[in-house]
Formats: C-alpha cells, sequence, structure tokens
C-alpha cells in the first residue's frame, strides 16, 4: 500500500469514528492508532481534515469533542465509493 492509500485509510477511518459520534482527540487517537502507526501520522492527517473543514470542534471549550461536518461526511461517502470501486 503506497502512502497516499494509507492517508486515505486514515482519513476514512477518522471520519468514520466521528460520524459514530463526536469524540476529543486523545479518544480518537486511541481509536485508530492501529491504523495511523504514530501520533505523528494521526495528527499530520487530522490537522489536515480540521484545515480544510471536514472535522471541527463541537464546541468553544478545550476540552470538547470534534465532529465530522457536513463536508467530512460527503468526503466520506466519496472515499468508502472509491474504495468498493
Amino acid at each position: 500500500m503506497g502512502k497516499l492509500e494509507e492517508k486515505f485509510k486514515l482519513m476514512k477511518t477518522i471520519l468514520g469514528e466521528l460520524k459514530k459520534q463526536p469524540l476529543r482527540r486523545t479518544l480518537l487517537l486511541k481509536k485508530v492508532i492501529e491504523v495511523c502507526g504514530s501520533p505523528a501520522r494521526f495528527d499530520s492527517v487530522f490537522n489536515w481534515l480540521k484545515k480544510y473543514g471536514y472535522v471541527v470542534k463541537a464546541g468553544p471549550k478545550l476540552r470538547d469533542p470534534y465532529k465530522i461536518t457536513w463536508k467530512g461526511e460527503k468526503f466520506l461517502a466519496g472515499l468508502r465509493a472509491e474504495e468498493a470501486s
């Protein structure tokens, strides 16, 4: 599996977990560590998802969980469709 495919798999995993329920960053990392392999790789992909509006904080407080956005749900659907084809 190439690096791009690994990133897409991690994106799909992160967005899939957030679609189930909002999660704090640390708990999300614990749930996907097997897929991402390292916290640094997780941070890279997670920060990209935040930067482009696929994931946002559920509230203004520091400890508020993250949630998937409408844009993130559409992106996740596209990732899953690409995998199925």
